[in-house]
């Protein structure tokens, strides 16, 4: 089954980024958007695109972050799948992106604060589900990986 092929390697390229290791996490999450088949749930297509924006900022390849954003962005709109987390993670990965990640730091916290506080919303709270941005943020923010970031919540 070509679907769940593809969330295994979805969930596998959350594992790298976790890790901090972003070039491997975009291989896997590269055979997940190469889908031509179209086989894969349009939840899963979406959130895989943001992982690889998410990816490419830790990589500092803003310019392709710029180019890429409002097509991910259409993306959820047309899977009507647009909430207040994807709303704050476009627009840090839009104002970090044009800031090169130079002098942004009470705006990442700001940002970590906003997430934390979506985390008790019902709707907000199944974008955690796909992915921990909260810990990614506040990995961006220590420049330490996510990894190292989640052990210290437990």
């Amino acid at each position: 089954d070509k679907h769940r092929v593809r969330i295994f390697y979805y969930k596998y390229a959350m594992l790298y980024s976790y890790k901090g290791d972003y070039e491997k996490a975009l291989d896997f999450i590269n055979f997940v958007l190469d889908d031509t088949d179209q086989q894969i749930r349009p939840d899963i297509f979406c959130y895989a695109r943001l992982l690889h924006l998410l990816c490419h900022y830790k990589l500092n390849n803003f310019h392709l972050i710029l180019n890429l954003l409002p097509n991910v962005k259409q993306s959820f709109e047309s899977a009507r799948m647009v909430n207040q987390v994807v709303e704050l993670m476009f627009n840090f990965l839009r104002r970090g992106s044009r800031a090169m990640n130079f002098g942004i730091s009470q705006y990442i916290e700001d940002t970590v604060l906003k997430l934390k506080g979506c985390e008790s919303g019902d709707l907000e709270r199944v974008a955690f589900l796909y992915y921990d941005f909260t810990s990614w943020v506040e990995s961006t923010l220590h420049g330490t990986p996510m990894e190292k970031i989640r052990s210290q919540e437990v």
